[in-house]
């Protein structure tokens, strides 16, 4: 893929709120208006056709080409480089074709800028003869935070998310409006251009956590509509019970009566996989994990952002406003009533799993089947950066082959599964979480082999480097076959091999896949016999994987008893997945989610929806498409409580939440939750 688009997949759409701020910023420069065709003139086109179109709008129509697009330069198509006080670019704008058309935009702050370097850039899809503003922020807008408050609140207005490196905002040569390699010719009309303050920060966070210059329905007021809400959900949780169909452990109890052995186990019938019951019902497991009483992020630094902080988070510097609400909500003894609220809340919405990072008070309460969770450190990594770990995107793997691993892995395994091991409500074990078998770049099913090209680029100590060395003189004898064979220039079997993945060819990729085919049998073997040992009852749920590489996947089925993937899409498509059916094992989705920004959050999470609305109905569109899927046999919504609005520990601010940050459930979303939930054993039970 083209260097400017390494990320276009990850690229968000993101409806901007809807409420209304108490007050609007004037523009730091004058807009971009087309009120003559002489207004053209001022603009380089790249493989488009630039027409004028009354009373007021430069028709950009785009050629079949690699980036057709029209460039704004500083000078020409305006006057002022220094952006030093925008926030973003308002692009009003609309499709007049009759199919959606991704729309892309690029800011360089040097003419050296590539697509890679000097640049952000973003992209969104604009409807068949949709108009809208677009809005690009230059950068999140607020510190540690993925988003920070709108830009712009039009009707129409839907923010981008901007992607690359922070620019010189003193030094902006130009930007760009185009297309990525379009299947067929297109056309935008472009009605004007504004560049946008920067978003006032001051006291933007109000004494419940909330947004404070916005209004949304919903929105908490006063800390006496807290018991208002606590006695008005216990009137509708004592008239919405949960599905009559449903056993103690959430299982089909109106399906067919199987073999109970005490615990959760798997059975495959007439070629769909499930889950069982400890009383041997049929289980397919909906649920949702981080069901725990906290969201919390830094405040240092940044403290005039909050109007009023919890007297906790002002001395350590992290405020957790969902905990204070509920304190406040619950009273003296507020632990156990939210244990027993929540227990009761997800029976009722219809989930019958408390799945990953959550409370151990939850599982404590036995009223809901849960997951667990297994994670293990202190190992090297597999780098050619001096086993150095740099977090995000350019994270490597563990070093599965080192010695210390079968010893540091099962004394994390054995410690785990102390409280946990004999209790039936507990289905089974998440060990690690998407473990970087190939580069995040790809975030998909991988191919570079970043991992194997890392392991001959380390030096010759890395454990991981001396096993793929000993499957290489296995299978070559001699350094000068291997050499020519990989097409590099190696005269030891110690020289570091520096090979990128455009390089690799034949042989290098077959060598690369067996020393992939041996690390994950190295990892999942050692994983699961400690398993075994320690939790001998329960069930071995994988390592979540993102990144799915199909060696490694295919050795987790042998040792697995449930292979685990983090699915994010709009469903899960039917043919991109018809290879699990073939694993001979059952699958579980142990994240998925969707966000919109139309109550107070700024941020939509990975898959954005228009509204609470949309966000309800893409969440039956998923869950009833993992349920068509036969070897699938449950799916985890990821997360229980949105994310603090200025951020967690990583700027993460999404509205991904069953219920907001003052413990208030999103009704359109529990309700159409309630509604598929109660459907699953019936719609599992007809796939094919």
């Amino acid at each position: 893929m083209h260097a400017c688009f390494d990320n276009i997949a990850r690229f968000l759409l993101l409806p901007v709120a809807s409420f209304t701020l108490n007050a609007a910023a004037a523009e730091p420069l004058p807009p971009l208006l087309f009120s003559d065709s002489n207004a053209l003139a001022r603009l380089s086109a790249n493989n488009v056709t630039l027409r004028w179109s009354p009373p007021g709008a430069a028709r950009v129509e785009f050629q079949k080409a690699a980036w057709p697009g029209v460039r704004f330069e500083a000078g020409k198509a305006y006057a002022v480089k220094d952006w030093s006080g925008v926030g973003g670019l308002a692009f009003d704008l609309r499709n007049p074709g009759n199919e959606p058309l991704e729309i892309h935009v690029r800011v360089d702050d040097d003419a050296k800028a590539n697509g890679s370097v000097h640049c952000r850039q973003g992209g969104a899809s604009v409807g068949p003869r949709e108009r809208v503003t677009l809005v690009f922020p230059l950068e999140a807008t607020a510190p540690d935070m993925r988003a920070g408050p709108p830009l712009d609140t039009g009707k129409n207005s839907r923010r981008m998310q901007a992607s690359g490196k922070a620019l010189d905002y003193s030094h902006i040569v130009g930007f760009l409006l185009f297309l990525a390699k379009p299947g067929q010719p297109g056309a935008v009309e472009v009605f004007s251009i504004r560049w946008l303050p920067k978003p006032e920060l001051l006291g933007i966070v109000d004494r419940f956590g909330q947004y404070a210059h916005a209004e949304w329905p919903g929105k908490l007021h006063a800390e006496t509509e807290l018991a208002e809400r606590r006695a008005k959900e216990q009137r509708w949780l004592r008239a919405n019970p949960p599905p009559s169909d449903r056993d103690e452990f959430g299982g089909w109890k109106k399906g067919p009566q199987l073999k109970a052995t005490g615990f959760f186990r798997t059975e495959q019938r007439d070629g769909r996989w499930w889950l069982v019951t400890p009383s041997g019902h049929l289980f397919w497991s909906i649920g949702s994990t981080c069901v725990r009483p906290e969201s919390s992020g830094p405040i240092k630094g940044r403290e005039t952002m909050f109007a009023e902080l919890p007297e906790k988070g002002a001395k350590n510097g992290w405020a957790d406003f969902y905990r204070w609400n509920l304190e406040r909500k619950y009273g003296e003894n507020w632990l156990a009533e939210w244990v027993a609220v929540t227990c009761a809340r997800l029976p009722a919405w219809g989930f019958n799993t408390i799945a990953n990072w959550s409370a151990s008070e939850t599982f404590r309460a036995r009223k809901v089947p849960y997951t667990a969770t297994i994670s293990c450190g202190g190992l090297p990594f597999i780098s050619a950066e001096a086993y150095k770990h740099v977090p995000g995107p350019s994270r490597r793997l563990p070093d599965f082959f080192n010695e210390q691993f079968p010893e540091r892995y099962e004394a994390a395994i054995a410690k785990a599964t102390v409280e946990w091991r004999d209790d039936p409500w507990c289905i089974g074990w998440f060990v690690d979480n998407e473990l970087a078998w190939d580069s995040w770049a790809q975030l998909g099913t991988g191919g570079e082999y970043l991992t194997a090209r890392e392991a001959m680029g380390a030096p010759p100590a890395l454990a991981a480097r001396q096993a793929f060395v000993k499957l290489l003189r296995a299978k070559y004898g001699s350094i000068e076959a291997f050499a020519k064979a990989w097409g590099v220039a190696a005269k030891s079997w110690d020289d570091p091999v520096s090979i990128k993945a455009a390089q690799l060819n034949e042989a290098s990729r077959s060598d690369c896949s067996a020393f992939m085919t041996a690390l994950a049998e190295r990892y999942f073997t050692v994983v699961s016999a400690a398993m075994k040992k320690h939790a001998p009852n329960q069930l071995y749920l994988g390592c979540r994987f993102a990144i799915r590489p199909k060696e490694v996947v295919a050795v987790s089925a042998k040792y697995c008893d449930v292979v685990s993937f983090n699915i994010y899409a709009d469903t899960v498509d039917p043919e991109k997945w018809k290879s699990a059916n073939d694993l001979g094992k059952p699958v579980v989705i142990g994240e998925f989610h969707f966000g919109a920004t139309d109550r107070g959050m700024f941020h939509t999470g990975l898959r954005p929806t228009k509204s609470q609305a949309e966000r309800a109905k893409a969440y039956a569109k998923y869950v009833r498409s993992a349920l068509a899927m036969p070897a699938f046999v449950g799916c985890h919504w990821f997360q229980y409580v949105d994310q603090p609005l200025t951020g967690r520990f990583d700027g993460e601010n999404y509205n991904i939440g069953l219920v907001s940050i003052t413990d208030t459930p999103y009704p359109e979303l529990t309700a159409e939750a309630r509604k598929v939930n109660a459907q699953i054993y019936q719609l599992h039970n007809a796939s094919r």
